[in-house]
Parts: C-alpha cells; sequence; structure tokens
C-alpha cells in the first residue's frame, strides 16, 4: 500500500511538465494537500489503530509534506 504511492506521484511530476494543465493554481493545491496529508497523520498518530509507524512510511508522509510546504513558499515568494 505504501510503495503504491510513488507511481501515483511520479505520474503527478510526469504531468507537471506539461504547464498548461499543472498550473501554479494546481500546483498550490497539490502543496497544500501534501500539507494538510501531514497534520492528518499527526492528528491520527494517537487512535491505536494507526499503522503508519515505520521509517518508509513517515519518510515520504513527512518528505512529501515539507517539499509541499517549501514548495508552495517559493511559489508564494516569487
Amino acid at each position: 500500500f505504501i510503495l503504491a504511492h510513488v507511481p501515483l506521484i511520479a505520474g503527478i511530476l510526469y504531468v507537471r511538465g506539461d504547464d498548461k494543465l499543472f498550473t501554479p493554481a494546481v500546483q498550490s493545491a497539490v502543496d497544500i494537500f501534501c500539507v494538510v496529508h501531514v497534520g492528518l497523520h499527526i492528528a491520527l498518530m494517537p487512535h491505536p489503530k494507526y499503522e503508519f509507524k515505520g521509517a518508509l512510511s513517515n519518510g515520504l508522509i513527512w518528505g512529501c509534506g515539507i517539499l509541499g510546504a517549501a514548495h508552495l513558499a517559493w511559489l508564494l515568494l516569487a
């Protein structure tokens, strides 16, 4: 399940090469999703059925959120 996200993100990044499809508004929406996604994981961590505790899970979750926040900041400051 976790590794299934990698091709999904790769596909999004591939589509990013088309500037007509991946506009700054769409880029911002993806960035915001990544940041909110991290927030949801933080909120759900105390739940007894929360299973995303491994290094791979956390690396993908936090990496996406950090890069999303950095990219969103770059878009807003550019």
